[in-house]
């Protein structure tokens, strides 16, 4: 176990020492180091992104020569003490009287502690009146200014200032403290205190008892403040008596400064109803030691240089994390906006990135002489969503369905990038026709299929016909998002804050297991298609036309609303020898198109001869076979013909 017990080095040691360190050759101070946290390190490399969480490099720098021990006369050059041989050293009072063992620092913490083991180094504790210094021992700890004797350091009383006398009177003007002066008083700032015996008891303290007057001495800088006075006694019924130190003074006073005043109230005589007080002058006790407090690096040894736009360097100043601790750091913000370089907004400031930018921050080190570089990177680039399958937009009358992408986050530099978490690319969602919200499938395992490129798949049955649109929500390590609002919109990217809302360009897979069917009322005799081109795509739209008697229309229910993913029919399935109307076969036919405002229901034969303008068909039957619809129909009385239409795939 390690003594903590020490002891104070005499005068001339030291000096013999000092006189030794002026011969020896002075040593090289400790390397410091540059770390930059907030970021994420991906192959080697330090990545940041101009996302919020992602965009502040905190530079730490770790140098405990920029440490700077302070003296306590640094910034008091009058705090001194003299007392017995050890005369005008710096010194801090402790607010506790002599005779006792423990003491706390007045203000200062983190004394010096060249070995970290928190106990402090060069500290004196010294009895000034008693001329006499403490021992180190346990409990005395350097970081929070707790000292711990071995024992009691010096009296309580360093003497009597003022010797015996009764007090059955005012004495001086109530108050001011103006009464009585100590006949006898040392050389260094101390606190007062009145030792009181009592006689009878009608003689009581008025409102103020007794008060002390002096020039106050301030515990750590000792600026001195002339014609202070404080009440030490109170209104008191009846009086009591009061050992030494029982009640004393808060503040210290200068030497031959002091007086006091007392103001008594009731009925009071000598010798009867009384106090007698006795003055005595309370033990001080100083301590010298150095202290740590917080250090700055100035801003001139550290700069921030983005390869984006290293004509300006930023010039950052460092500031200790806490005193003692040898760590200095500040907070920089990445911006993609070049006019913010350099601009300091809420504080912090912010240096230009591009992606794959290089940060690098220079650290110019005074002991050993050198210049310390830390470098890190900016990734700008959302992850990549790639379609697998199902095809986009397809239709199919299958309703278990393996939905597969790959996410891949593209390098930014040097082939590199920040890289993706599987936890940002275990999910899919998706939401079937009809739902307010999409559900997101549970924990998947993505395959890693490439450099920061995963392949993720997810099988589901799905029970609802028409349109089920999927989605992943991803992001990369350095929170970059596929866009996922408005007409820039990555397709198949969702909101990674909101997953089951859906985005503006989810994937779909259209399922129909319904039966097309005729719609009776709508087929009949004439009819309409007018072809046009819309946005560069041609666009087929069907009127009713009474007037084409040559013309018979037959309308199709494919299961669904307009647009909500049920299958149109495929035109390339339609055979006119398989089709007869009062029985001549259609010359022609031609549907309008899903495109347009009739949403490609219907179709339309044209006949060699005008129709009877009541020829139209009476039924319709729909059976599924696999994926070909069978359709059996009944026109103008004609025998039943089989006519096979497939679903638009």
């Amino acid at each position: 176990m390690r003594i903590r017990g020490r002891f104070l080095v005499v005068m001339a040691m030291i000096g013999a020492l000092v006189s030794m360190m002026s011969v020896m050759p002075a040593s090289a101070g400790t390397a410091g180091t540059v770390a930059l946290t907030g970021g994420v390190t991906t192959d080697s490399v330090i990545w940041y992104s101009t996302v919020a969480g992602h965009k502040t490099i905190t530079i730490s720098v770790t140098d405990p020569d920029a440490n700077i021990l302070t003296s306590l006369t640094t910034a008091n050059a009058a705090a001194k003490c003299t007392s017995g041989v050890l005369v005008d050293f710096p010194c801090t009072l402790l607010p506790e009287a002599a005779g006792v063992a423990v003491y706390t620092t007045p203000s200062h913490t983190f004394m010096e502690d060249a070995d970290g083991d928190d106990i402090p180094e060069q500290l004196l504790v010294r009895a000034l009146q008693a001329e006499a210094t403490g021992f180190i021992a346990s409990g005395t700890s350097a970081a929070t200014g707790n000292i711990t004797l071995s024992a009691n350091l010096g009296a309580l009383s360093a003497g009597v200032r003022k010797a015996a006398h009764e007090v059955f009177a005012d004495a001086g003007t109530s108050g001011t403290g103006v009464g009585v002066t100590m006949a006898s008083q040392s050389t260094v700032p101390a606190k007062w205190s009145p030792l009181l015996a009592i006689t009878g008891t009608t003689c009581d303290w008025d409102a103020q008892g007794i008060v002390v007057k002096g020039t106050r001495v301030h515990p750590v800088t000792f600026v001195e403040t002339a014609a202070q006075t404080e009440i030490v006694q109170g209104a008191a019924d009846p009086m009591a008596v009061s050992a030494i130190g029982a009640i004393k003074t808060a503040h210290f006073y200068k030497p031959g400064t002091v007086t006091a005043s007392y103001d008594v109230t009731g009925t009071c005589g000598t010798g009867a109803h009384s106090s007698t007080l006795t003055w005595h002058e309370i033990g001080t006790v100083a301590a010298r030691f150095n202290y740590n407090q917080v250090d700055t690096i100035a801003s001139t040894k550290v700069s921030a240089t983005s390869s984006a736009h290293t004509a300006v360097p930023l010039a950052v100043a460092l500031t200790e994390t806490g005193a003692a601790t040898g760590v200095f750091s500040k907070t920089i913000n990445l911006t993609g906006t070049l006019a913010e370089h350099n601009v300091v907004s809420g504080g912090v400031n912010r240096i230009y990135a591009s992606d794959g930018a290089t940060f690098t921050v220079d650290y110019k080190d005074a002991s050993p002489a050198a210049t310390i570089t830390k470098t890190a990177k900016a990734d700008l680039k959302a992850p990549v969503i790639a379609l697998v399958q199902p095809a986009d937009a397809s239709f199919t009358n299958v309703t278990a369905q393996t939905f597969v992408m790959t996410v891949e986050d593209p390098a930014s530099s040097g082939g590199k990038a920040a890289g993706l978490a599987t936890a940002d690319v275990d999910n899919l969602v998706t939401k079937v026709l009809g739902a307010a919200n999409g559900t997101v499938s549970a924990g998947l395992t993505p395959l890693l299929i490439g450099t920061n490129k995963f392949q993720t798949s997810y099988s589901q049955t799905i029970a609802t016909n028409g349109h089920t649109k999927w989605w992943i929500c991803t992001k990369d390590k350095v929170g970059n998002t596929p866009i996922f609002t408005g007409n820039t919109a990555v397709k198949g990217a969702g909101n990674h804050a909101a997953c089951t809302t859906e985005p503006a360009k989810p994937y779909e897979i259209r399922i129909d297991t319904v039966a097309a069917t005729i719609v009776t009322a709508d087929t009949e005799t004439g009819g309409k298609l007018t072809d046009t081109v819309v946005s560069s795509k041609n666009v087929t739209t069907w009127t009713a036309n009474t007037g084409k008697k040559a013309a018979i229309t037959v309308k199709f229910d494919d299961g669904g609303a307009d647009d909500t993913g049920f299958a149109y029919l495929d035109t390339a399935t339609v055979l006119l020898s398989e089709w007869t109307v009062g029985g001549a076969t259609p010359s022609s036919f031609k549907m309008d198109t899903a495109n347009s405002g009739t949403k490609g229901a219907y179709l339309v034969f044209q006949m060699g001869a005008d129709q009877a303008t009541d020829a139209r068909p009476y039924t319709s039957t729909l059976v599924l076979q696999q994926r070909t619809w069978l359709v059996t129909y009944w026109l103008n009385s004609v025998e039943p013909v089989a006519q096979r239409l497939v679903l638009d795939e």
